[in-house]
Protein backbone atom coordinates (compact mmCIF):
# COMPACT_ATOMS: atom_id res chain seq x y z
CA UNK A 1 0.00 0.00 0.00
CA UNK A 2 1.22 3.76 -0.40
CA UNK A 3 -0.10 6.41 1.41
CA UNK A 4 0.53 9.98 1.41
CA UNK A 5 0.59 11.55 4.60
CA UNK A 6 -0.72 15.33 5.76
CA UNK A 7 -0.32 17.19 8.59
CA UNK A 8 -4.11 18.14 8.94
CA UNK A 9 -6.46 17.80 12.36
CA UNK A 10 -7.57 14.32 12.30
CA UNK A 11 -5.92 13.28 9.45
CA UNK A 12 -5.31 10.18 10.95
CA UNK A 13 -8.99 9.33 11.69
CA UNK A 14 -9.07 8.83 7.67
CA UNK A 15 -5.61 7.02 7.39
CA UNK A 16 -6.48 4.70 10.32
CA UNK A 17 -10.11 3.83 8.28
CA UNK A 18 -7.61 3.37 5.02
CA UNK A 19 -5.32 1.44 6.70
CA UNK A 20 -8.05 -1.08 8.27
CA UNK A 21 -9.97 -1.35 5.28
CA UNK A 22 -7.53 -2.12 3.10
CA UNK A 23 -5.40 -4.39 5.22
CA UNK A 24 -2.37 -4.19 3.53
CA UNK A 25 0.77 -6.20 4.43
CA UNK A 26 3.26 -3.69 3.85
CA UNK A 27 2.72 0.34 3.76
CA UNK A 28 4.79 2.92 2.16
CA UNK A 29 4.28 6.15 3.72
CA UNK A 30 5.44 9.44 1.48
CA UNK A 31 6.01 12.14 3.92
CA UNK A 32 7.18 15.63 3.94
CA UNK A 33 9.50 16.88 6.58
CA UNK A 34 6.49 18.50 8.16
CA UNK A 35 4.21 15.11 7.92
CA UNK A 36 6.26 12.95 9.58
CA UNK A 37 5.12 13.35 13.08
CA UNK A 38 1.52 12.49 11.61
CA UNK A 39 2.57 8.38 11.70
CA UNK A 40 3.31 9.05 15.67
CA UNK A 41 -0.81 10.12 16.12
CA UNK A 42 -2.79 7.48 18.07
CA UNK A 43 -6.42 6.51 17.10
CA UNK A 44 -7.35 4.08 20.44
CA UNK A 45 -3.98 4.13 22.18
CA UNK A 46 -1.84 2.62 19.00
CA UNK A 47 0.01 5.09 16.51
CA UNK A 48 -0.44 5.37 12.86
CA UNK A 49 3.27 3.62 12.53
CA UNK A 50 2.33 0.86 14.67
CA UNK A 51 -0.34 -0.77 12.65
CA UNK A 52 1.09 -2.32 10.03
CA UNK A 53 5.03 -2.97 9.16
CA UNK A 54 6.14 0.15 6.87
CA UNK A 55 8.76 2.54 5.33
CA UNK A 56 9.24 6.13 5.06
CA UNK A 57 9.84 7.89 1.84
CA UNK A 58 10.63 11.60 2.69
CA UNK A 59 9.57 14.28 0.02
CA UNK A 60 11.76 17.51 0.76
CA UNK A 61 8.90 19.62 -0.88
CA UNK A 62 5.59 18.32 -0.89
CA UNK A 63 4.40 21.14 -3.59
CA UNK A 64 6.48 20.14 -6.15
CA UNK A 65 4.83 18.16 -8.09
CA UNK A 66 7.81 16.37 -10.10
CA UNK A 67 9.64 16.12 -6.13
CA UNK A 68 6.42 14.24 -4.94
CA UNK A 69 6.18 11.83 -8.02
CA UNK A 70 10.02 10.51 -8.22
CA UNK A 71 9.34 9.80 -4.20
CA UNK A 72 6.42 7.98 -4.83
CA UNK A 73 7.87 6.25 -8.20
CA UNK A 74 10.60 5.22 -5.62
CA UNK A 75 8.28 3.83 -3.05
CA UNK A 76 6.37 1.88 -5.40
CA UNK A 77 9.67 0.78 -7.09
CA UNK A 78 10.77 -0.36 -3.78
CA UNK A 79 7.29 -2.59 -3.02
CA UNK A 80 7.94 -4.04 -6.28
CA UNK A 81 11.32 -4.73 -5.73
CA UNK A 82 10.07 -6.72 -2.59
CA UNK A 83 8.36 -9.01 -4.60
CA UNK A 84 4.38 -7.16 -4.40
CA UNK A 85 2.75 -6.89 -7.85
CA UNK A 86 1.16 -4.11 -9.14
CA UNK A 87 -2.17 -5.55 -9.38
CA UNK A 88 -2.10 -5.68 -5.49
CA UNK A 89 -1.08 -2.15 -4.68
CA UNK A 90 -3.93 0.41 -3.94
CA UNK A 91 -2.10 4.12 -3.80
CA UNK A 92 -4.51 5.85 -0.74
CA UNK A 93 -4.62 9.63 -1.18
CA UNK A 94 -6.68 10.55 1.78
CA UNK A 95 -4.39 12.78 3.37
CA UNK A 96 -1.44 15.30 2.29
CA UNK A 97 -0.94 17.87 0.16
CA UNK A 98 -3.12 18.26 -3.41
CA UNK A 99 0.18 17.81 -5.20
CA UNK A 100 1.04 14.41 -3.50
CA UNK A 101 -2.50 13.22 -4.06
CA UNK A 102 -2.21 14.32 -7.78
CA UNK A 103 1.30 12.60 -8.55
CA UNK A 104 0.02 9.38 -6.61
CA UNK A 105 -3.04 8.99 -8.17
CA UNK A 106 -0.95 9.73 -11.34
CA UNK A 107 1.36 7.02 -10.86
CA UNK A 108 -1.44 4.35 -9.55
CA UNK A 109 -2.70 5.03 -13.14
CA UNK A 110 0.77 4.42 -15.13
CA UNK A 111 1.99 1.50 -13.63
CA UNK A 112 -2.17 0.20 -13.78
CA UNK A 113 -1.98 -0.60 -9.76
CA UNK A 114 -4.89 -1.93 -7.99
CA UNK A 115 -7.03 1.12 -6.60
CA UNK A 116 -6.81 4.33 -5.88
CA UNK A 117 -7.85 4.38 -2.31
CA UNK A 118 -9.72 7.41 -0.86
CA UNK A 119 -11.68 8.11 2.87
CA UNK A 120 -13.93 10.90 2.67
CA UNK A 121 -17.86 11.55 3.98
CA UNK A 122 -20.57 13.47 4.15
CA UNK A 123 -21.14 13.55 7.91
CA UNK A 124 -19.09 16.83 8.14
CA UNK A 125 -18.94 19.14 11.78
CA UNK A 126 -18.72 22.80 11.87
CA UNK A 127 -15.17 23.04 10.79
CA UNK A 128 -16.12 21.00 7.78
CA UNK A 129 -13.68 17.92 9.15
CA UNK A 130 -15.59 14.43 8.48
CA UNK A 131 -16.93 13.40 11.99
CA UNK A 132 -15.56 10.54 13.34
CA UNK A 133 -17.00 7.21 12.89
CA UNK A 134 -18.75 8.44 9.71
CA UNK A 135 -15.52 7.85 7.71
CA UNK A 136 -16.96 6.84 4.01
CA UNK A 137 -13.96 4.45 2.01
CA UNK A 138 -14.39 5.08 -1.80
CA UNK A 139 -11.69 3.71 -4.59
CA UNK A 140 -11.32 3.73 -7.94
CA UNK A 141 -9.82 1.05 -10.28
CA UNK A 142 -6.93 2.59 -12.88
CA UNK A 143 -7.43 -0.15 -15.16
CA UNK A 144 -11.31 1.07 -15.42
CA UNK A 145 -9.65 4.69 -16.28
CA UNK A 146 -7.30 3.44 -18.73
CA UNK A 147 -10.03 0.95 -20.50
CA UNK A 148 -11.51 3.68 -22.83
CA UNK A 149 -8.15 4.48 -23.36
CA UNK A 150 -7.01 1.51 -24.45
CA UNK A 151 -10.22 0.93 -26.61
CA UNK A 152 -9.10 4.11 -28.68
CA UNK A 153 -5.36 2.77 -29.47
CA UNK A 154 -6.96 -0.55 -30.51
CA UNK A 155 -8.78 1.16 -33.16
CA UNK A 156 -5.73 3.56 -34.06
CA UNK A 157 -4.14 0.12 -34.88
CA UNK A 158 -7.18 -1.37 -36.43
CA UNK A 159 -7.41 1.71 -38.69
CA UNK A 160 -3.64 0.77 -39.80
CA UNK A 161 -4.22 -2.99 -40.30
CA UNK A 162 -1.82 -3.97 -37.20
CA UNK A 163 -4.04 -6.65 -35.96
CA UNK A 164 -1.68 -8.53 -33.71
CA UNK A 165 -1.06 -5.61 -31.76
CA UNK A 166 -4.64 -5.42 -31.37
CA UNK A 167 -4.72 -8.90 -29.87
CA UNK A 168 -2.03 -7.80 -27.41
CA UNK A 169 -3.67 -5.10 -26.10
CA UNK A 170 -6.95 -7.48 -25.67
CA UNK A 171 -4.94 -9.58 -24.18
CA UNK A 172 -4.05 -7.30 -21.72
CA UNK A 173 -7.50 -5.89 -21.30
CA UNK A 174 -9.06 -9.59 -20.55
CA UNK A 175 -6.67 -10.75 -17.81
CA UNK A 176 -8.27 -11.54 -14.75
CA UNK A 177 -6.47 -7.81 -13.25
CA UNK A 178 -8.68 -5.59 -15.49
CA UNK A 179 -11.62 -8.00 -16.50
CA UNK A 180 -12.76 -8.12 -13.09
CA UNK A 181 -13.11 -4.00 -12.98
CA UNK A 182 -15.30 -4.22 -16.20
CA UNK A 183 -18.96 -4.86 -15.98
CA UNK A 184 -21.04 -7.46 -17.57
CA UNK A 185 -20.99 -5.29 -21.44
CA UNK A 186 -17.56 -4.82 -21.38
CA UNK A 187 -16.29 -7.61 -20.86
CA UNK A 188 -18.66 -9.27 -23.46
CA UNK A 189 -17.77 -6.96 -25.81
CA UNK A 190 -13.99 -7.29 -25.24
CA UNK A 191 -14.46 -10.72 -26.10
CA UNK A 192 -16.48 -10.15 -29.34
CA UNK A 193 -13.53 -8.07 -29.88
CA UNK A 194 -11.24 -10.85 -29.99
CA UNK A 195 -13.01 -12.78 -31.82
CA UNK A 196 -12.91 -9.51 -34.92
CA UNK A 197 -9.51 -9.41 -34.86
CA UNK A 198 -8.84 -13.39 -35.27
CA UNK A 199 -11.63 -13.37 -37.87
CA UNK A 200 -9.32 -10.30 -39.60
CA UNK A 201 -6.15 -11.93 -39.10
CA UNK A 202 -7.29 -15.53 -40.56
CA UNK A 203 -8.72 -13.42 -43.25
CA UNK A 204 -5.45 -11.66 -43.96
CA UNK A 205 -3.86 -15.02 -44.01
CA UNK A 206 -6.35 -16.38 -46.58
CA UNK A 207 -8.15 -18.56 -44.16
CA UNK A 208 -11.70 -17.31 -45.28
CA UNK A 209 -13.78 -20.46 -43.61
CA UNK A 210 -12.41 -19.90 -39.94
CA UNK A 211 -12.66 -15.89 -41.01
CA UNK A 212 -16.49 -16.31 -41.80
CA UNK A 213 -16.60 -18.32 -38.57
CA UNK A 214 -15.25 -16.08 -35.84
CA UNK A 215 -17.22 -13.32 -37.55
CA UNK A 216 -20.71 -15.34 -36.93
CA UNK A 217 -19.97 -16.02 -33.37
CA UNK A 218 -20.27 -11.82 -33.27
CA UNK A 219 -23.18 -10.70 -30.83
CA UNK A 220 -22.24 -7.55 -29.79
CA UNK A 221 -21.33 -5.80 -32.96
CA UNK A 222 -22.45 -5.95 -36.64
CA UNK A 223 -20.32 -8.34 -38.87
CA UNK A 224 -23.14 -8.81 -41.70
CA UNK A 225 -20.98 -6.82 -44.53
CA UNK A 226 -18.34 -8.84 -43.62
CA UNK A 227 -19.91 -12.13 -43.06
CA UNK A 228 -21.67 -11.31 -46.70
CA UNK A 229 -18.74 -11.28 -48.45
CA UNK A 230 -16.72 -13.94 -46.99
CA UNK A 231 -20.22 -15.85 -48.25
CA UNK A 232 -19.83 -14.53 -51.53
CA UNK A 233 -16.61 -15.34 -51.22
CA UNK A 234 -16.93 -19.12 -50.28
CA UNK A 235 -19.60 -19.73 -52.35
CA UNK A 236 -18.05 -18.18 -55.63
CA UNK A 237 -15.06 -20.92 -54.83
CA UNK A 238 -17.38 -23.63 -54.66
CA UNK A 239 -18.99 -22.93 -58.07
CA UNK A 240 -15.88 -22.90 -59.90
CA UNK A 241 -14.41 -26.08 -57.88
CA UNK A 242 -17.79 -27.25 -58.63
CA UNK A 243 -17.23 -26.53 -62.67
CA UNK A 244 -14.16 -27.87 -62.57
CA UNK A 245 -14.31 -30.82 -60.65
CA UNK A 246 -10.86 -32.92 -61.36
CA UNK A 247 -8.64 -29.41 -60.13
CA UNK A 248 -10.00 -30.27 -56.41
CA UNK A 249 -10.31 -26.83 -55.78
CA UNK A 250 -6.83 -25.71 -56.55
CA UNK A 251 -8.17 -23.29 -58.65
CA UNK A 252 -8.56 -19.43 -58.50
CA UNK A 253 -12.17 -17.50 -58.76
CA UNK A 254 -13.14 -13.84 -59.03
CA UNK A 255 -13.15 -13.12 -55.23
CA UNK A 256 -9.99 -14.25 -54.57
CA UNK A 257 -8.14 -12.05 -57.22
CA UNK A 258 -10.43 -9.50 -55.24
CA UNK A 259 -9.15 -10.19 -51.86
CA UNK A 260 -5.25 -10.93 -53.07
CA UNK A 261 -5.06 -7.38 -55.10
CA UNK A 262 -6.59 -5.51 -51.58
CA UNK A 263 -4.46 -7.66 -49.27
CA UNK A 264 -1.62 -6.35 -50.68
CA UNK A 265 -2.81 -2.26 -50.50
CA UNK A 266 -2.71 -3.14 -46.81
CA UNK A 267 0.54 -4.52 -46.74
CA UNK A 268 1.55 -1.53 -49.17
CA UNK A 269 -0.06 0.60 -46.45
CA UNK A 270 2.18 -0.43 -43.55
CA UNK A 271 5.24 0.32 -46.47
CA UNK A 272 6.26 -3.43 -46.50
CA UNK A 273 6.41 -2.79 -50.70
CA UNK A 274 8.06 -6.12 -51.69
CA UNK A 275 5.36 -8.32 -49.72
CA UNK A 276 3.05 -5.72 -51.14
CA UNK A 277 4.77 -6.54 -55.04
CA UNK A 278 5.00 -10.09 -54.65
CA UNK A 279 1.29 -10.38 -53.76
CA UNK A 280 0.37 -8.17 -56.91
CA UNK A 281 2.53 -10.50 -58.52
CA UNK A 282 0.33 -13.58 -57.41
CA UNK A 283 -2.72 -11.58 -58.28
CA UNK A 284 -1.38 -11.09 -61.70
CA UNK A 285 -0.50 -14.97 -62.33
CA UNK A 286 -3.81 -15.51 -60.97
CA UNK A 287 -5.74 -13.45 -63.28
CA UNK A 288 -4.07 -15.92 -66.11
CA UNK A 289 -4.82 -18.96 -64.56
CA UNK A 290 -7.81 -17.72 -64.16
CA UNK A 291 -8.63 -16.27 -67.91
CA UNK A 292 -6.90 -19.47 -69.49
CA UNK A 293 -9.27 -21.91 -67.03
CA UNK A 294 -13.03 -20.07 -66.99
CA UNK A 295 -12.90 -19.36 -71.02
CA UNK A 296 -10.81 -21.85 -72.89
CA UNK A 297 -10.46 -24.93 -70.66
CA UNK A 298 -6.70 -24.31 -70.26
CA UNK A 299 -4.66 -25.04 -67.14
CA UNK A 300 -1.71 -23.33 -67.33
CA UNK A 301 -0.25 -26.15 -64.62
CA UNK A 302 -0.58 -28.57 -67.10
CA UNK A 303 -1.10 -27.80 -70.53
CA UNK A 304 -1.51 -30.31 -73.87
CA UNK A 305 0.71 -28.67 -76.10
CA UNK A 306 -0.92 -30.63 -78.92
CA UNK A 307 -3.90 -29.20 -78.39
CA UNK A 308 -2.48 -25.28 -79.10
CA UNK A 309 -1.23 -26.96 -82.59
CA UNK A 310 -2.23 -24.70 -85.68
CA UNK A 311 -4.38 -22.52 -82.77
CA UNK A 312 -1.29 -20.37 -82.00
CA UNK A 313 1.58 -19.20 -84.59
CA UNK A 314 4.67 -21.11 -84.32
CA UNK A 315 7.11 -18.46 -82.79
CA UNK A 316 4.75 -19.31 -79.67
CA UNK A 317 4.25 -22.77 -80.07
CA UNK A 318 8.26 -23.48 -80.40
CA UNK A 319 8.93 -21.34 -77.59
CA UNK A 320 6.43 -23.68 -75.29
CA UNK A 321 8.05 -26.76 -77.08
CA UNK A 322 11.45 -26.25 -75.92
CA UNK A 323 10.56 -25.83 -72.02
CA UNK A 324 10.84 -29.16 -69.89
CA UNK A 325 8.14 -31.27 -70.55
CA UNK A 326 6.29 -34.74 -69.66
CA UNK A 327 6.91 -36.86 -72.26
CA UNK A 328 4.65 -39.46 -71.27
CA UNK A 329 1.73 -37.10 -70.88
CA UNK A 330 3.14 -34.79 -74.08
CA UNK A 331 1.79 -31.65 -71.12
CA UNK A 332 3.64 -28.97 -69.79
CA UNK A 333 3.20 -26.15 -66.90
CA UNK A 334 3.16 -22.34 -68.30
CA UNK A 335 4.77 -19.27 -66.24
CA UNK A 336 3.09 -15.84 -65.60
CA UNK A 337 4.12 -14.38 -69.58
CA UNK A 338 3.28 -17.49 -70.95
CA UNK A 339 -0.24 -17.35 -69.75
CA UNK A 340 -0.85 -13.68 -71.51
CA UNK A 341 0.81 -14.52 -74.57
CA UNK A 342 -1.29 -17.33 -74.73
CA UNK A 343 -4.52 -15.77 -74.14
CA UNK A 344 -3.57 -13.20 -76.97
CA UNK A 345 -2.53 -15.89 -79.50
CA UNK A 346 -5.96 -17.93 -78.86
CA UNK A 347 -8.34 -14.66 -78.87
CA UNK A 348 -7.00 -11.38 -80.16
CA UNK A 349 -10.11 -9.76 -79.06
CA UNK A 350 -10.30 -11.06 -75.21
CA UNK A 351 -10.39 -8.09 -72.92
CA UNK A 352 -7.09 -9.22 -70.74
CA UNK A 353 -5.52 -9.86 -73.99
CA UNK A 354 -6.15 -6.40 -75.21
CA UNK A 355 -4.92 -5.31 -71.72
CA UNK A 356 -1.49 -6.89 -72.11
CA UNK A 357 -1.02 -6.26 -75.43
CA UNK A 358 -1.67 -2.34 -74.18
CA UNK A 359 0.71 -2.54 -71.63
CA UNK A 360 3.02 -4.98 -72.57
CA UNK A 361 6.44 -3.24 -71.97
CA UNK A 362 5.30 -2.05 -69.10
CA UNK A 363 4.19 -5.15 -68.36
CA UNK A 364 7.63 -6.64 -68.40
CA UNK A 365 8.92 -3.64 -66.69
CA UNK A 366 7.22 -3.88 -63.81
CA UNK A 367 7.64 -8.24 -63.17
CA UNK A 368 11.56 -7.49 -63.77
CA UNK A 369 11.12 -4.71 -60.76
CA UNK A 370 9.39 -7.62 -58.96
CA UNK A 371 11.77 -10.62 -60.19
CA UNK A 372 14.38 -8.50 -58.71
CA UNK A 373 13.26 -7.71 -55.27
CA UNK A 374 14.60 -9.47 -51.96
CA UNK A 375 11.69 -11.68 -51.65
CA UNK A 376 11.35 -12.96 -55.47
CA UNK A 377 14.96 -13.78 -57.09
CA UNK A 378 17.24 -10.31 -56.30
CA UNK A 379 18.50 -8.10 -54.12
CA UNK A 380 16.82 -5.11 -54.35
CA UNK A 381 14.14 -3.26 -52.45
CA UNK A 382 10.71 -2.33 -54.20
CA UNK A 383 10.57 1.36 -54.11
CA UNK A 384 6.94 3.05 -53.46
CA UNK A 385 6.97 4.24 -57.14
CA UNK A 386 7.50 0.97 -58.61
CA UNK A 387 4.59 -0.33 -56.03
CA UNK A 388 2.29 2.32 -57.03
CA UNK A 389 2.85 1.44 -60.88
CA UNK A 390 2.10 -2.58 -60.11
CA UNK A 391 -1.11 -1.91 -58.30
CA UNK A 392 -2.51 0.33 -61.42
CA UNK A 393 -1.29 -2.38 -63.62
CA UNK A 394 -2.75 -5.06 -61.81
CA UNK A 395 -5.94 -2.82 -61.15
CA UNK A 396 -6.56 -2.40 -65.11
CA UNK A 397 -6.24 -6.14 -65.65
CA UNK A 398 -8.78 -6.99 -63.17
CA UNK A 399 -11.18 -4.60 -64.38
CA UNK A 400 -10.63 -6.11 -67.78
CA UNK A 401 -11.50 -9.81 -66.53
CA UNK A 402 -14.39 -8.40 -64.61
CA UNK A 403 -15.14 -5.21 -66.23
CA UNK A 404 -17.44 -2.92 -63.48
CA UNK A 405 -18.08 -5.42 -61.72
CA UNK A 406 -14.16 -5.50 -60.23
CA UNK A 407 -14.83 -1.73 -59.08
CA UNK A 408 -17.46 -3.24 -57.41
CA UNK A 409 -15.94 -5.53 -55.61
CA UNK A 410 -12.65 -3.83 -54.24
CA UNK A 411 -15.28 -0.91 -52.86
CA UNK A 412 -17.23 -4.17 -51.13
CA UNK A 413 -13.62 -5.93 -49.55
CA UNK A 414 -12.33 -2.96 -48.72
CA UNK A 415 -15.24 -1.78 -46.89
CA UNK A 416 -14.91 -4.94 -44.75
CA UNK A 417 -11.72 -3.63 -43.70
CA UNK A 418 -12.74 -0.03 -42.33
CA UNK A 419 -12.42 0.29 -38.60
CA UNK A 420 -16.13 2.12 -39.09
CA UNK A 421 -17.59 -0.33 -40.46
CA UNK A 422 -17.78 -2.84 -37.38
CA UNK A 423 -15.71 -1.22 -33.94
CA UNK A 424 -18.47 1.39 -33.47
CA UNK A 425 -17.53 2.14 -29.55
Amino acid sequence: MLVTIGVGRTVEQAIYASIKMNNPNFAAFIVSPASKVTLDRTIDGIPLRKMCKHKDFLVNNPEDIDDVFVCAEKALLYLLNEGFDASDIVADITSGTKVMSAALASLAILYRLYSISYVGGTSRGQDGIVIKGAEEPRELKPRRILYKNELATIKKFFSRYQFHACIELLEELTSANTFSVLDKNERDSLQDMQKIIMAFINWERFEHKESLKLFKNVNSYDTTIQQQFLDNLLEDKSIVARKFSSLQGKIPHKYLLIDIFQNAKRRASEGNFDDAVARLYRCLEMIGQYELLLRYGLVSSNVNLESLRGRINEKLFDKLSSKKMNHEIGKLEIGLRENFELISQLNSNDEVAAEYSKHREDFLKYITSRNESILAHGIRPVAEQDYNKMEALTKSFLVALFSKDADQKLNEIERCFKQDSILNF
